[in-house]
């Protein structure tokens, strides 16, 4: 088995060089290298972070984390999805301006009402845990929404070299803060104020480091060319904050409807499933999603179409998810045998089931940013909710007709897998222009 595997992966990484996909392998290979170190500095940490701070801790950092998140896909309006947009880097720079208002005036209120909050709420919600951190979560909000912003920026200029810069220092900031604050106990909250820290540092570092580009753009700033601006891509906060959050709700649906339909032990095997596969899936799309939004945005302003790239980007999308697709399809239950033990096999069975789906999710998942740069953010919410409900009747579907989970699994794979082939229909049609679209 090994030694097959092995082959695969020499003769698919031959093949990559051997295309005259330079520039884009170029790109791939430094945010690439960004994303694993970062992740290899964050599993060498955690031992060590075990050791520092309690379950409890990491149960409270968690939740916080996870409020934030909600919060910072509130906070910005998704303007930020719209700094590759504009053919003039002025404007694009406007909607940056936007965007931190947007961010610090959410922030303010989110601190106050912080402040106003009864602690009843809080235990209704079972969420009492956090008060003696509540007040901190604005700023946590602030600082992550702006990087995030900034990041755009970043990706609207080409700077990928900077980009993966920042990505590997809020790891390194993060964990570092963390272990002092925990090894001295100087201060409660210490993965809290960490990852506050890292997020502040960092995103002060990008302003200081791009205040000689931004600094001529400053004059063109105006309070009208702001509002038109926000009036123009004014389909973003309306349509895409819904559809990101259906789109997050998608995600864990399965989960929560195997846990209710078919008990905690096949909702334990999904889990480890989704996080397993997760991994590449997530890997790609966060690379080559960052590498096409500048590329597609860029051919299309200036072009009207993004065919060409998109179809180039294709077929390397095509062959970079082949291998894990292979992997997991081939042997999946074996690998989680040695990896995980005999008693995981069934998530094992699960990933390969998935194979079609976990394909095609590799491939769609990078190229749906064309959703965004032909402004289809209405088609996008209706497909979330097409999302929703096509993965809750589907394992419905499966619990109805059979006691046994994997029909679910099966028909949970073969809906998502239509999905994701019409979302890569649609991006290719969109691609060729707005005439064509």
């Amino acid at each position: 088995m090994y030694e097959r595997l092995a082959g695969v992966f020499i003769s698919l990484t031959c093949y990559l060089r051997n295309k005259k996909n330079g520039q884009i392998a170029h790109d791939f290979t430094i945010l690439m290298s960004g994303t694993v170190i970062s992740q290899l500095l964050l599993l060498a940490s955690s031992p060590l972070l075990t050791r520092l701070y309690t379950p409890k801790d990491f149960g409270i950092f968690g939740l916080s984390m996870a409020i934030t998140n909600v919060l910072a896909l509130i906070v910005t309006g998704r303007y930020e999805l719209a700094i590759i947009l504009p053919r003039e880097l002025t404007e694009a720079f406007n909607i940056v301006v936007l965007s931190f208002g947007l961010i610090i005036c959410s922030s303010l209120v989110f601190f106050f009402a912080t402040i106003i909050i009864p602690v009843e709420w809080l235990l209704v919600l079972g969420i009492e845990d956090i008060v003696g951190l509540l007040f901190l979560l604005p700023l946590l909000v602030m600082f992550q929404s702006l990087y995030q912003v900034l990041y755009y920026w970043l990706n609207r200029q080409q700077n990928f070299r900077s980009m993966a810069k920042t990505r590997l220092w809020i790891v390194v900031l993060g964990s570092l803060i963390s272990i002092t604050i925990g090894y001295t106990k100087v201060i409660s909250g210490g993965l809290v104020l960490a990852q506050i820290a890292a997020y502040a540092i960092v995103t002060i570092a990008i302003i200081l480091g791009s205040r000689h580009e931004i600094k001529p753009l400053y004059k063109d700033v105006n309070f009208d060319s702001v509002r038109i601006l926000a009036k123009r891509y004014l389909n973003f906060p309306k349509y895409l904050i819904i559809a990101h959050s259906m789109e997050t709700l998608s995600a864990q649906l399965p989960l929560i409807m195997l846990n209710s339909l078919f008990g905690s032990s096949i909702a334990g095997y999904f889990s480890l499933t989704q996080r397993v596969i997760g991994a590449p899936v997530g890997f790609i799309a966060k690379t080559m999603g960052d590498i096409m939004r500048e590329r597609f945005s860029f051919e299309y302003r200036e072009q009207g179409n993004c065919y060409l790239a998109f179809n180039k980007s294709l077929k390397y999308l095509t062959v970079i998810a082949f291998i894990p697709a292979l992997i997991f399809g081939l042997w999946g239950p074996e690998l989680f045998c040695i990896v995980f033990g005999e008693s995981w096999a069934m998530a094992g069975v699960y990933a390969r089931l998935l194979t079609m789906m976990t394909f095609l999710q590799m491939i769609a998942s990078p190229l749906s940013i064309m959703y965004i740069i032909a402004e289809k953010q209405r088609v996008e919410l209706y497909l979330q909710f097409a999302r929703v409900a096509g993965c809750f009747l589907a394992i419905y579907g499966g619990y109805i007709y059979s006691s046994e989970n994997q029909l679910a699994m099966i028909l949970f794979g073969i809906v998502m897998s239509m999905v994701y082939l019409f979302m890569i229909y649609q991006c290719r049609k969109w691609a060729k222009g707005v005439s064509d679209a």
